[in-house]
């Protein structure tokens, strides 16, 4: 999208936070040919287990997107949204499941982003000679309200593991710091938004990972937020017009 310097393509609010991992028991298949970044389909070895806009993630040499079937499954997958990430040959394409985190806590959803530059200097000079990019450090901050165990799981990067019905006999209940308790997996958050021009903004943080920091307080108060930190390894923006 170009820019236009009107001043209009200004963040207005977050609509939308969303998680999405594997599915279990969905389909599950490989690439028989290189996904070429823009590409509408994906070659597949079998559509088994696929349905119609059921969402997908296409991991290879390229890394992990998130995408979806966009029509009849068939072995020249339709895909919702032209690939962005290259792919060699025998990429694995998995069903994902979304899953609804909750409310969020206002003021603390953020994208974090860092990226330093190592001066290079030599014995003469004052000034230096050169700089040297970090590698990027990208992240994502957000903090959930309600206070349950799959929310607790949720920011410590486990696996939900909770049991029970919630009745006073079978409270819901959720083990945190138990041995061996499964990760989470591969795992792709999603922002949807609007900007002041009405356009529509999603942003896909890709292959993201827990980073527990921070307390949460069981004081007096109007609300215990629990704190979630994110790093990920990239990050798609789409916009529409």
């Amino acid at each position: 999208m170009p820019r236009t310097g009107a001043g209009n393509a200004l963040w207005r609010k977050l609509t939308a936070l969303t998680m999405f991992r594997i599915k279990s028991g969905g389909g599950s298949t490989t690439t028989t040919a290189a996904v070429v970044k823009g590409d509408a389909v994906v070659n597949l070895t079998a559509a088994t287990g696929f349905l119609d806009n059921d969402p997908m993630f296409i991991n290879g040499s390229g890394g992990l997107e998130l995408n979806q079937v966009d029509g009849a499954p068939v072995v020249a997958m339709p895909l919702e949204y032209t690939a962005s990430l290259a792919q060699a040959t025998g990429a694995t394409v998995v069903e994902a499941e979304e899953l609804i985190i909750g409310k969020i806590a206002q003021g603390q959803t953020a994208i974090q982003m860092s990226r330093s530059l190592q001066a290079i200097f030599d014995d003469i000079g004052d000034t230096p000679l050169a700089y040297i990019e970090s590698p990027i450090d990208l992240g994502l901050r957000l903090g959930l309200l309600e206070f349950t165990g799959k929310n607790f799981s949720l920011a410590l990067g486990f696996a939900d593991a909770e049991v029970g019905s919630g009745t006073a006999a079978i409270p819901y209940q959720t083990v945190i710091g138990e041995a061996g308790a499964a990760l989470s997996g591969l795992t792709v958050f999603r922002a949807a938004g609007i900007r002041h021009d009405a356009q529509i903004v999603q942003v896909d943080f890709l292959d993201a990972k827990f980073e527990a920091s921070g307390d949460v307080p069981l004081g007096k108060q109007d609300a215990s937020i629990i704190p979630v930190t994110l790093k990920f390894t990239k990050m798609i923006i789409r916009e529409w017009v």
